[in-house]
């Protein structure tokens, strides 16, 4: 597609994007203002994590650990393996398109994304273990890539190989956490989490190969929740937990949740504007996934600040991802002018989140940290947007896994500072089930 294209192309949908949004608060809003309940539970029923922490629990079985060190290795086994499932699906999708140079950039992050995985494993798992569930989780990514390929060509004898050779690296991986956990991670049960897994990245390759876009994404965003309550799975057992039992605290399930979606966030931002930017038929899909998020974390954010300051936080919210987008088709016209401009735009409402966000932990968080927090997420973007259309793959990719990563830190800070205001009843549950339905009360 040309520029002129690509930037009317781009025009139009950030009207669409903007509207939708600003739909998509009003539908979540509205059952709000007049007391319907159960807004965070419906976004943790979805797949988002539970807490798999408290502050009694016990120490690795291996080496000693904080509850602080036990906490922190539950978030960030989360977000390593979400990111794997968005880092897996652009893998993938850019396999059945057909972009080579963009392939060999997005197979790069997901080396670096294992590399970050065995570093985080090998605490609570030994370095024996911890190599192992690193070497297998890269050759289930080539079994995925092979996947990707037969679809791509319409080989049904690759796609059968390919499936049989991720249900044996299901088998391996499982028996492997219930030997690295001391078995407090049943292999069935490990098994069932993996398995999941395979099945809704599958899925949504068969989906994109078909054009099925509105399916894919969601079950990109199925994929990226999936892998919230096997990281705390993981985690619970590693510390000589049952995973099926753990209780929750309101503080960890706040970062959990706030961390799922505002990750979420970033990498539903990127496909979208990567998607305008190329003027790809995707764009839409990737668009309306965009705004499920936001609708998700509004609602979140209206259970634990209330129904006014969730609706200025979302009008903020917006108003950054338009600003987004119109920085999107500025760059792709290479109208200095306007991006000039746009990124004041952006600076102006990315530190406006700091002093709402004091405001609203009762001080918990300050204004100037929260600011700085994210005008750097803003310039990751724009920084990862302008690479990406300038064909510069292995930076964009670079800045994108940069900006998850800041995100995640900022999202779980956030969160403890919320979490810590958060109302008695709020639900606890086991970290395999999801909580929810079965959840048994805070006390």
């Amino acid at each position: 597609m040309t520029t002129s294209g690509t930037t009317r192309l781009l025009g139009a949908l950030v009207v669409v994007v903007r509207v939708a949004l600003v739909l998509a608060l009003i539908a979540v809003i509205t059952p709000m203002v007049v007391g319907e309940p159960g807004v965070l539970d419906q976004v943790i029923n979805r797949g988002r994590p539970v807490d798999t922490w408290t502050e009694a629990s016990v120490v690795f079985t291996r080496d000693g650990a904080t509850a602080a060190q036990r906490r922190q290795l539950r978030s960030r086994l989360q977000a390593h393996l979400a990111h794997h499932a968005t880092l897996s699906v652009r893998f993938m999708r850019a396999t059945v398109s057909g972009d080579p140079g963009f392939v060999d950039a997005a197979n790069a992050v997901l080396v670096r994304n294992t590399n970050d995985l065995r570093e985080t494993l090998q605490p609570a798992f030994g370095k024996k273990h911890a190599e192992a569930f690193a070497s297998g989780w890269e050759q289930h990514t080539r079994h995925l890539f092979s996947y990707a390929a037969g679809v791509r060509d319409g080989d049904e004898a690759a796609i059968d190989d390919a499936k049989a050779q991720l249900a044996e690296y299901v088998d391996q991986q499982s028996a492997l956490l219930a030997d690295a956990t001391n078995g407090k991670l049943s292999a069935s049960l490990a098994a069932t989490k993996l398995q999941m897994q395979i099945d809704l990245l599958l899925f949504q390759i068969d989906a994109y190969g078909t054009h099925n876009y509105a399916q894919a994404y969601e079950l990109e965003r199925a994929a990226f929740a999936n892998m919230y309550p096997l990281g705390a799975a993981i985690a619970a057992a590693a510390a000589g937990e049952d995973p099926r039992t753990i209780s929750t605290s309101p503080r960890e399930e706040t970062a959990s949740s706030l961390a799922l979606l505002m990750d979420e966030h970033v990498e539903l931002s990127i496909d979208v504007v990567r998607a305008g930017a190329s003027g790809a038929s995707e764009f839409g899909a990737a668009a309306s996934a965009l705004d499920d998020n936001t609708a998700d974390l509004t609602s979140a954010l209206d259970t634990l600040l209330g129904s006014r300051r969730a609706k200025r936080f979302n009008r903020r919210w917006v108003r950054h991802v338009d600003l987004l987008m119109r920085y999107t088709v500025a760059v792709a016209e290479d109208d200095v002018a306007a991006r000039t401009a746009l990124q004041r735009k952006l600076d102006k409402t990315m530190s406006g989140f700091g002093p709402a966000l004091a405001k609203a932990t009762g001080g918990k968080v300050k204004a100037k940290a929260i600011a700085n927090d994210m005008t750097t997420h803003q310039y990751q973007m724009l920084d990862q947007i302008s690479a990406y259309i300038n064909a510069n793959y292995e930076q964009a990719h670079d800045t994108a896994y940069d900006a998850y990563v800041h995100m995640n830190d900022l999202a779980q800070r956030l969160g403890n500072a919320l979490g810590k205001a958060v109302r008695d009843g709020l639900p606890r549950g086991g970290a395999a089930t999801g909580g929810g339905g079965t959840a048994t009360q805070s006390a």
